[in-house]
């Protein structure tokens, strides 16, 4: 969450139209990392029960908009799979110069993956001492096999 809200603030501050999108329906931490009060999000468009637009811009970072998990549904993996979730992305491209997808750790679920291959591309996020190098070549090989571009790796430090 760290390292995409990161990267959204940077090309943000380099003047690009940035939204960042909390795909983390089972932990999403965005809302909180921008102190955002705890409101409608990606869950309740994916499940049809969200008619207020809960994309928000932050403030202080022109250019920044937020659009966070919301509300923990019972079934992520069949709400990120739905073909809402492509369409929602499709909607939402003219809009912006970059979409940035937070996701879950790939080693707890394969809802980060189910995103990469809607989104077409993924950065894998690695983490010291807590990644190990098999699990993530094999999710490297897994992407690419799928047809999700991957551009890179993030090493994590801390």
């Amino acid at each position: 969450t760290h390292v995409a809200a990161n990267l959204a603030a940077v090309f943000a501050q380099r003047g690009d139209r940035v939204l960042l999108i909390d795909a983390d329906l089972r932990r999403g931490q965005v809302q909180k990392l921008f102190r955002m009060p705890r409101s409608r999000g990606l869950a309740g468009i994916l499940a049809g029960r969200s008619s207020k637009r809960p994309i928000k811009s932050i403030t202080g970072l022109p250019g920044l908009s937020v659009l966070p998990s919301g509300p923990r549904p019972p079934n992520p993996s069949e709400l990120l799979g739905t073909p809402v979730f492509a369409r929602l992305l499709a909607h939402l491209s003219p809009r912006f110069s970059m979409i940035i997808i937070d996701t879950g750790a790939a080693c707890e679920s394969a809802d980060g993956q189910m995103v990469a291959d809607v989104a077409g591309a993924a950065i894998i996020v690695a983490r010291s001492h807590q990644t190990a190098v098999e699990p993530l070549r094999r999710l490297g090989q897994d992407l690419l096999a799928s047809g999700v571009h991957v551009p890179g790796v993030v090493y994590n430090d801390g």
